[in-house]
């Protein structure tokens, strides 16, 4: 075979189509750039010393593997076949188009090397796996993926880019140490896990959502890392926070949500708590549950959002709520705290049950409910907040709000405010 250096052929190839064939081998490693013919793949083919191949129609065998070293792969589109990309060193491939019907893709990496995979078109019929276990990046800015996509990535230093593409199935999304989905269309069911550690790499994971359409996703922050949600539109959102080892931290900036629910709570006494930060976005129907596992202390900051349905917040396990603005609709705030926990309330022109209160700790009577209206700190009026403090919980109505890091030292020190309180 010819392994003499030819001129690059840039990827603009028609659906590769496999058929059945010997096999044989086939190894290209002197740095170079080849054409072959697909007759001539051989199984596997073995691409090293970042050497590029370009593959033009012409055959092939069923099944064929391909071992990449330090290397550029382009063109990839097969028709009836499962292919394999075993991508190690620097290597690089590139999917831009073609029709896969059977078996879909699996891309390991596990040299422990910076593998790169794009898919940027094309139409899989059937399941997509992407494994990576090493410092590789995936970018998916194109394709119709129309059976199960499951793409696993947990190198230290990992990263998933997500811009487009349209998920009509079910897509379980592991993040590695950066998830970022700035697009595509999931009419599917997407699972997003975070996790802090895989075996002996800690990944100190952070995942970013900025945009997409969702019809139902569900996010799981296994274990304490940063997730942050800026924009996007979603049909129903089910997230939760630290609901392994506590600790997590979940910002919602902005976003469009017809349906969001929240939870937070790690599996054991005395994990950390979880913080869970609401600055913006758009919200129809939305709970909020802190501390529904096993976890103490979460803590709840809303300072900004339009809120245009019901919105129930539930805190329990000294879970502490800071509240001081956003947009409620009337009668359509609840919050009940349970378990010692407490919220504090910042604005002015508070109201409870219709009689004028003033600032400090709310006397809810035996009962231990009322309605609150006033305005808040941004200067946003509310009407008919419903207020159950569960006999052991605190309504705390205040003017300043705490600087950022101030209000951490407000969730350590609540709790124990409180027990003097009851005690005293």
């Amino acid at each position: 075979m010819n392994n003499s250096r030819t001129p690059r052929l840039f990827a603009t190839l028609a659906t590769l189509t496999l058929c059945s064939g010997p096999a044989f081998a086939v190894s290209y490693n002197d740095g170079g750039t080849h054409i072959i013919n697909t007759n001539q793949a051989g199984n596997p083919l073995t691409i090293s010393n970042a050497t590029t191949v370009n593959v033009v129609p012409g055959g092939g065998n069923i099944g064929d593997t391909f071992l990449l070293d330090t290397s550029v792969y382009n063109g990839l589109s097969y028709d009836n076949s499962t292919l394999t990309i075993n991508a190690d060193g620097s290597s690089e491939v590139n999917l831009s188009g073609g029709e896969f019907a059977k078996g879909g893709i699996v891309l390991n990496d596990n040299s422990g090397t910076d593998a790169q995979l794009n898919i940027s078109g094309g139409n899989f019929n059937d399941e997509l796996k992407i494994h990576s276990y090493a410092q590789s990046t995936i970018n998916i800015s194109s394709g119709t993926f129309n059976d199960y996509v499951h793409s696993y990535s947990i190198g230290t230093t990992s990263e998933t880019h997500i811009s487009g593409g349209e998920f009509n199935e079910f897509a379980a999304i592991y993040g590695g140490k950066l998830l970022n989905i700035s697009g595509g269309d999931f009419t599917g069911t997407p699972y997003i896990d975070v996790y802090s550690s895989y075996a002996d790499h800690v990944l100190d994971s952070t995942t970013i959502i900025s945009g997409g359409e969702f019809s139902t996703m569900f996010l799981d922050d296994r274990s304490g890392q940063s997730v942050e949600i800026s924009g996007g539109t979603f049909d129903n959102a089910e997230i939760t926070v630290g609901n392994v080892d506590g600790g997590g931290n979940f910002i919602v900036s902005g976003g469009d949500f017809d349906q969001f629910e929240v939870k937070t709570g790690g599996f054991r006494f005395g994990d950390p708590g979880s913080l869970v930060t609401v600055t913006g976005g758009t919200f129809g129907e939305a709970s909020m549950f802190l501390g529904y596992a096993r976890a103490n202390g979460d803590m709840l900051n809303i300072s900004g959002g339009q809120f245009e349905g019901a919105i129930e917040i539930d805190a329990r396990r000294d879970a502490v709520l800071h509240l001081s603005g956003g947009e409620f609709q009337n009668d359509q705030l609840t919050i009940d705290l349970l378990n010692a926990s407490e919220a504090f309330i910042y604005g002015h022109s508070f109201f409870l049950d219709g009689v004028p209160v003033g600032l400090g700790v709310l006397d809810l009577g035996v009962d231990g409910t009322g309605v609150l209206s006033g305005i808040f700190a941004d200067g946003s009026a509310f009407y008919g907040a419903i207020l159950t403090d569960g006999s052991t919980g605190n309504f705390t109505l205040a003017t300043a709000i705490p600087e950022p890091t101030s209000l951490a030292l407000l969730g350590l020190t609540g709790t124990a405010v409180m027990l003097r309180r009851r005690s005293a």
